[in-house]
């Protein structure tokens, strides 16, 4: 059902009917925290690769990530507009490969399956 309302929603946007939130809105600027994530997490550095993995089912489809190493959270922007933070502690020797990615692969549970997402990914120190 996701699906159908991210393709609704789109669809009403781009002929003027609905209002998309703001992309230039960052979730550490906005305030707009929604859900703070008690998941089971690890991350790994793999074939030249970030992996996050989430012990989580989300409601809405992963549009982007970012970590921002002063807090030590993630923040998971969701294509609906709706943020879920994730606390994870990282060393920074651990930081230096996180620096150069681009994008992130995240791998979540949708029904009792892993999902794996490719999502742009943001470093903020």
């Amino acid at each position: 059902m996701p699906i159908v309302n991210n393709l609704l929603s789109n669809t009403l946007y781009k002929i003027g009917w609905r209002q998309q939130y703001a992309e230039s809105a960052l979730p550490f600027d906005n305030g707009a925290v929604v859900e703070e994530l008690k998941a089971d997490a690890l991350l790994m550095k793999e074939d030249n690769r970030v992996v996050l993995v989430i012990d989580q089912e989300f409601d809405d489809v992963p549009g982007w990530i970012e970590y921002d190493a002063g807090s030590g959270e993630f923040a998971l922007a969701m294509t609906q507009g709706q943020v879920a933070v994730l606390s994870l502690d990282i060393p920074n020797d651990d930081l230096e490969p996180m620096k150069l990615a681009q994008r992130l692969l995240l791998i979540t549970n949708v029904e009792d399956k892993k999902l794996m997402h490719f999502l742009p990914f943001l470093l903020r120190n």
